[in-house]
């Protein structure tokens, strides 16, 4: 807009302030606006009367008070219920609808997660003494954190490596190996709300978050079977059929209908329990397997271990084949 140089004589000014007040304007907000040092009053008026970023002229009225809200229950004026003071007091007529119909609602901010995969994945079908390649993947989800600073990888609580793809060599423990990942991560950024504002309301603050532990160990084999004689080393024990005590601590001999002798070599930490006879009327035979000494085991990665052998002998071998059902604790 170009300057008007003209000068104002008061006859002109006069028509100007008549014009202000039909526009709705009081004398209080028209009078500072003929106290402009400038020349150029015309421009300094329309300047002074610009609508503000909501579009709202200075001249338009505005509420003196608050206001209680008073409709009837179930009822609402936009965010307002029944008995909610309304803030109205210096509010114009535009702002007190945009106030009603718009509220701040907080951004969702999402915490970050970490997760820690393993090759071969943790069971409990692992003999002790297993040799293991265990390859360990950590992986970090940001999502409304800060970047990722660090990663951990923790073996039974220590720190073995820094690497988000890991290989540990171990032999399977009977004492559980527990593989768990940090992941260390910065603040995240502030979102905006629903009005688009930023809104730092639960922001994710810089912190550590931890994966699930992975679980690594052995298992000791329980050994059985019919046999000619009592077996008298490792080779020999690790020839009858087995069982891995994470699999059941019961199971079933077939004696079949040639041999007299059954044999059970129990892991250490382990006794036999029962045995019973499914084929004789469920006879209990548990006195029947003596414990005929000790017998150094190997596991699987060749570790010696002491078993308890029991061993049942009959004088002549079973007609038919039975089945005696053997519990051990």
């Amino acid at each position: 807009m170009q300057y008007i140089t003209t000068k104002y004589n008061d006859r002109t000014k006069d028509i100007l302030y008549s014009i202000l007040l039909s526009l709705g304007g009081t004398e209080m907000d028209i009078k500072p606006l003929f106290l402009d040092q400038r020349d150029d009053l015309l421009y300094a008026i329309l300047e002074k009367l610009q609508p503000d970023n909501q579009g709202i002229s200075p001249f338009v009225e505005k509420f003196s008070q608050d206001e209680l809200v008073r409709i009837a229950a179930g009822k609402s004026i936009g965010r307002y219920i029944n008995g909610d003071t309304f803030p109205l007091n210096n509010l114009t007529p535009k702002q007190a609808i945009l106030m009603a119909i718009t509220e701040p609602v907080s951004p969702v901010y999402l915490m970050p997660s970490g997760t820690l995969l393993s090759n071969p994945v943790s069971n409990n079908t692992t003999e002790v003494g297993t040799s293991l390649a265990v390859s360990l993947s950590g992986s970090f989800t940001q999502n409304d954190a800060g970047a990722l600073s660090l990663y951990e990888l923790l073996k039974n609580g220590t720190v073995i490596s820094n690497s988000q793809l890991e290989i540990d060599n171990i032999a399977a423990p009977l004492v559980p190996i527990n593989y768990q990942a940090r992941f260390t991560y910065l603040q995240g950024p502030i979102k905006n709300n629903n009005l688009g504002q930023p809104d730092p309301t639960g922001r994710v603050q810089a912190g550590v978050v931890s994966s699930q532990q992975i679980t690594f160990r052995g298992y000791y084999r329980m050994f059985f079977g019919p046999v000619t004689d009592p077996p008298t080393n490792s080779t020999e024990v690790r020839a009858l059929a087995s069982q891995l005590t994470s699999q059941g601590l019961s199971f079933t001999i077939n004696t079949g209908a040639v041999q007299k002798r059954f044999c059970i070599a129990v892991p250490p930490g382990r006794s036999l329990q029962s045995v019973v006879d499914q084929d004789a009327l469920n006879l209990d035979i548990t006195s029947q397997y003596i414990l005929s000494g000790s017998i150094a085991v190997n596991d699987a990665g060749g570790q010696s271990h002491q078993y308890q052998m029991y061993v049942m002998t009959m004088t002549v071998p079973y007609n038919t084949n039975h089945r005696h059902n053997v519990t051990v604790q």
